[in-house]
């Protein structure tokens, strides 16, 4: 960026924090020309796009600003005035002022007195008697009429004003307003005052009264009783209702680490008999534990995902069986390149049930458990999208904040830098679909591994993101309970091999 001050972007100099509107456009102080000011607010703009790319983002706005504010003032003739009168410039109104002519409907003015006179006039015997014959007026020659003097109009002469009418008002009767009931207001102080009261007694009687009070329950009933203050040494416990021996036991819900609350409750290989509630309870004594019962906590089996008999010792895998292991590891292998998640769980579980020697076994839960957590992030990716709403907006990162536009099934279009910008599913940028995930997923090593299984094979990712993904796992090595992190990087290693 070649220019990064304002004074390389507007002709000002630097140590000027607050130039004027003429020192924007590079004029002089109280320039009056019209076309000069328009040429010069033309060149300074041209200028300013042009030199828009090569700009700092902030400097070249913060231009941009100065250059529309003092384009502003000087398209105003009043702001321009008042910039003007700082430097001793004042406009004056040369246009002579206009005679406001009366209006023609203009009210004509009332006597107040017109009433109390007499119909006829009082002057009439005294005036001189009008001549019969009517005489026309003649009005003398003027030589010269001065300008600016108004000759009247005689031709038509001015009616006599008339008495206006006296004005008559209808008067609204004042209604007098009957004072409301102040029945409601007692009522209810009174009802405040009562439960305040009993409230204050009940507090009294329990903090400080002369004995104890015991809730007792017999045959359905309660009974509530009090004891002496003598007593209060001792306290009566009202005792607990007793449990039906037809009640179920309750079952805590198994969580599944890797589907979370998606898994049914998966029952044991090995369920121990629940004891008999009806004969009597002695937690002292412990029953004796039968042989069948007592193996599979002392010593636990290792399961497979599709395997739930007891370990025995297996016969040797036959070669033609090997051949069929490896051919469906490659294709379990080929799924998870192809990124193809509605296949490659349910492809990696039949292989590991697949009769196969010890090598293969470990690759194929590995690849199993690699398929699991990831179709498991990406599954809450999914979650995640389906809770957004139209105009919502959200932080990617500290710096990076999106404003939703459009939420399809397999898109998603967002808004920043005043751009839109439209994501398929499978080509959000990590960064959104790990905001994304924290919308559904908790925070836990369960999401971390999730989330690094999921950018180790995604059409994402890259060399950076899978050696990132195998140093999370290692750093999980057994805080991910239901997977083996180890045989998890094995099979990342596996897929992402040339």
């Amino acid at each position: 960026m070649a220019f990064k001050k304002l004074s390389e972007l507007l002709p000002i100099d630097d140590a000027n924090s607050a130039p004027h509107a003429y020192q924007i456009f590079g004029l002089e102080d109280g320039e009056q020309d019209i076309a000069r000011i328009t040429k010069s607010v033309q060149a300074t703009v041209a200028r300013l796009r042009s030199v828009k790319a090569d700009s700092a983002p902030a400097v070249w706005k913060k231009a941009a600003q100065l250059v529309q504010a003092a384009r502003v003032t000087l398209a105003d003739p009043a702001k321009k005035a008042e910039l003007d009168a700082r430097f001793g410039i004042f406009a004056i109104d040369e246009t002579p002022p206009t005679a406001k002519a009366p209006a023609a409907n203009s009210p004509s003015k009332v006597d107040p007195l017109a009433g109390f006179l007499p119909p006829s006039n009082p002057v009439a015997p005294i005036a001189p008697v009008a001549p019969t014959t009517p005489v026309t007026p003649s009005i003398p020659a003027v030589s010269g009429i001065p300008a600016g003097i108004v000759v009247p109009n005689t031709a038509s002469p001015i009616a006599p004003s008339s008495p206006a009418a006296p004005v008559l008002r209808n008067v609204r009767p004042v209604k007098t307003r009957r004072r409301g009931s102040k029945l409601g207001t007692l009522m209810m102080a009174t009802f405040i005052l009562s439960m305040l009261g009993a409230i204050g007694a009940l507090s009294y009687f329990l903090f400080f009264g002369p004995g104890t009070l015991a809730i007792t329950s017999k045959d359905g009933s309660l009974t509530i009783s009090t004891s002496p203050g003598a007593n209060t040494g001792s306290s009566t416990v009202a005792q607990p209702f007793p449990i039906e021996d037809n009640r179920a036991p309750i079952t805590k819900k198994k969580f599944d680490p890797v589907m979370g609350n998606m898994a049914g409750n998966v029952e044991p290989p090995f369920q121990l008999s629940p004891p008999d509630m009806s004969t009597s309870v002695q937690p002292m004594i412990a029953p004796e534990p039968t042989e069948m019962a007592s193996k599979p906590s002392l010593q636990p089996e290792m399961t497979t995902p599709s395997k739930t008999q007891p370990m025995t010792e297996q016969p040797a895998v036959s070669d033609a069986a090997v051949a069929q292991a490896d051919a469906a590891i490659a294709k379990v292998v080929d799924v998870l390149r192809s990124a193809k998640w509605g296949e490659m769980k349910s492809l990696a579980e039949t292989t590991a049930a697949m009769p196969m020697n010890n090598d293969q076994q470990s690759l194929a839960d590995g690849l199993y458990q690699l398929a699991d957590l990831a179709t498991y992030y990406q599954g809450g990716i999914q979650r995640g999208l389906g809770s957004l709403a139209v105009g919502n907006d959200f932080e990617v990162t500290s710096d990076f904040r999106v404003v939703i536009v459009e939420v399809g099934p397999d898109f998603l279009v967002v808004r920043y830098n005043a751009k839109n910008r439209t994501f398929k599913f499978d080509e959000f940028p990590f960064p959104l679909a790990e905001k994304l995930a924290t919308f559904s997923i908790a925070e836990g090593p369960l999401r971390q591994a999730s989330m690094s299984a999921f950018q180790a094979i995604a059409p994402m990712s890259n060399e950076g993101y899978r050696d990132k993904a195998i140093a999370t796992l290692g750093s999980l090595d057994g805080q991910v309970e239901g997977a083996d992190t180890t045989l998890v990087i094995e099979a990342i290693k596996t897929v992402t091999r040339p």
